[in-house]
């Protein structure tokens, strides 16, 4: 998300500088058919941009916060032998057969 909002920010911020030489985006062009203009149309898609980035931010927050928990917490443990990832409910290390 946060490329994309990044993308939309940056579509929406050249709407205003490329009609300084007489281009214009397509996607700009076609909704101007709605009644908008190019500027309000550029408004539109820096909010929707800087919308989709907050959301693309805190998606990484929360994934970052979620890795960073307890193995326990998440029900798995390590072995002490061989240092394998094994399940807590599991009575032997599925690496090394030692018991956890």
């Amino acid at each position: 998300m946060i490329y994309w909002g990044a993308v939309l920010m940056l579509v929406g911020a050249l709407s205003f500088l490329l009609p300084m030489l007489d281009r214009q985006f397509v996607v700009v062009s076609l909704l101007s058919f709605t009644g908008l203009s190019s500027t309000e149309i550029g408004f539109i898609f820096i909010g929707g941009g800087a919308y989709l980035f907050h959301l693309g931010k805190e998606q990484d927050k929360a994934i970052e916060e979620a890795a960073h928990a307890p193995l326990r917490e998440r029900g798995y443990c390590l072995c002490s032998n061989c240092g394998a990832l094994n399940s807590v409910t599991d009575a032997t290390c599925s690496n090394c057969r030692s018991k956890l």
